[in-house]
């Protein structure tokens, strides 16, 4: 796993628009399937199943049109005082070619 200085990072809510608009035009058909997600008071975690056709360019990855299938786990982390979630951390399995 890369350093936390090399991962992707998007803030706030223009970061997040940017991220989802970026991984649905490259994977257009994407679909999630959840197979878990737990509640509590600290926020929220689910666990996706999540396949799509990888069409433009992602994460400076050439698309290769190939149909992939990855796993995901996303967690919303709670701010109790703010009454929000103060964002979301996303950990994936998906390795595209260099």
């Amino acid at each position: 796993r890369p350093p936390d200085s090399l991962r992707p990072r998007w803030e706030g809510h223009e970061g997040a628009a940017r991220f989802y608009g970026e991984l649905l035009g490259a994977f257009p058909d994407i679909h999630f399937d959840l197979t878990d997600i737990v509640v509590g008071p600290q926020g929220v975690c689910e666990e996706a199943r999540v396949t799509g056709t990888h069409e433009r360019d992602w994460l400076d990855h050439p698309a290769t049109g190939e149909r992939l299938t990855w796993n995901v786990v996303i967690f919303f982390p709670w701010d109790p005082e703010q009454r929000l979630f103060r964002g979301e951390k996303v950990y994936t399995d998906l390795r595209l070619r260099p």
